[in-house]
């Protein structure tokens, strides 16, 4: 995605490397000239002053290298369409939480009166990964503060699940989460209605 930091007026931005197929443990930090900073530790002088340690330059390169690939973002945005619209046609008590106008990378969805970590249990036993939250909240099971400020219920919260698509996921990989996850969904909706 393009970004004007100047005309979005972005105070500061971080991106990490594994979003876009980079190294995990590396990324890049903007801040706006001007911008008050504090360091969180202290040594050398490295990273302006603001993070002592001697710089993964590996990693660094790596990043480097990955913002240089071709990212297929139509196949993406086609892939998330058919998921969320194949969800809203065969499973009809989901929510599509995502926004409309979101990155096609993610998708989030509440299945209400599922738990989100049985349903990710599930998932996992049939080779599809998911998650229940962003993975900085990963040992957290409070409902997600963004949901609820979405107007999300408490429960529709907690039963949220994330799918991530990337350029390296087929259509064939859709259609194979789409009937497991319609086969587990019915089954647990049916042991929570006895």
């Amino acid at each position: 995605l393009p970004i004007n930091v100047k005309e979005a007026n972005i105070t500061s931005l971080s991106l990490s490397a594994h979003k876009i197929h980079g190294p995990k443990g590396v990324g890049a930090l903007y801040l706006r000239n001007g911008l008050k900073k504090h360091a969180l530790c202290f040594g050398g002088g490295q990273e302006k002053g603001l993070r002592p340690g001697t710089e993964n330059m590996p990693g660094i390169l790596g990043f480097a290298k990955a913002t240089e690939q071709k990212h297929p973002k139509k196949k993406i945005e086609n892939l998330h369409k058919y998921f969320v619209k194949e969800i809203q046609k065969s499973l009809l008590s989901a929510i599509i939480n995502s926004p409309k106008k979101a990155i096609h990378t993610i998708i989030n969805i509440s299945f209400p009166r599922i738990d989100g970590e049985i349903l990710l249990c599930h998932l996992n036993n049939k080779n599809i990964f998911v998650a229940t939250g962003s993975a900085c909240s990963e040992h957290k099971r409070a409902p997600s503060h963004v949901l609820l400020a979405m107007g999300r219920s408490k429960d529709q919260a907690q039963s949220a699940i994330r799918f991530s698509l990337s350029k390296y996921t087929t259509k064939k990989e859709i259609d194979y989460t789409l009937k497991e996850l319609k086969n587990i969904v019915e089954a647990l909706e049916t042991i929570n209605s006895l």
